[in-house]
């Protein structure tokens, strides 16, 4: 399996006017929004959230109409480089793209806070589009 990070040099996103990070993030209406995004990816299994991840990390918030629609998961690994652990969102409204807007707006935060590297998991073929995306070689 390949892992992947995007270089934020190479990028020149812009953040969405619709997402901010959560300061007090409820881990009831997470649970509901990561719920749908199984449901909706058919996954077989999937891994609980637990509330230490969501209280020792930050939650960027995605918002539509007022409310939380979509979520992202931002661990920091140290003070270059931050990782998008995990990300889900209710799918009611699949015109917004924000799998695609979410990474696009990650970058544009985690540039302007000084990191040098977002990273975003197992490499998948829609992880290629972006500016910077590179596949991490064997340490």
């Amino acid at each position: 399996m390949n892992y992947t990070r995007i270089k934020l040099s190479k990028t020149n996103y812009s953040k969405l006017d619709n997402a901010s990070i959560v300061k007090k993030p409820s881990l009831e209406e997470l649970r509901i929004i990561y719920k749908k995004y199984c449901d909706h990816k058919k996954f077989k299994s999937c891994q609980p959230l637990f509330e230490n991840e969501i209280r020792q990390n930050k939650i960027m918030g995605y918002y539509d109409r007022g409310r939380i629609i979509a979520f992202t998961i931002l661990r920091k690994l140290d003070d270059l480089n931050i990782e998008s652990f995990q990300f889900a969102w209710d799918y009611e409204d699949p015109k917004l793209r924000m799998g695609i807007a979410s990474i696009k707006h990650e970058c544009a935060w985690a540039k302007e806070n000084g990191y040098h590297y977002l990273y975003l998991g197992q490499d998948d073929r829609y992880k290629k589009q972006f500016n910077g995306f590179e596949i991490l070689g064997k340490l």
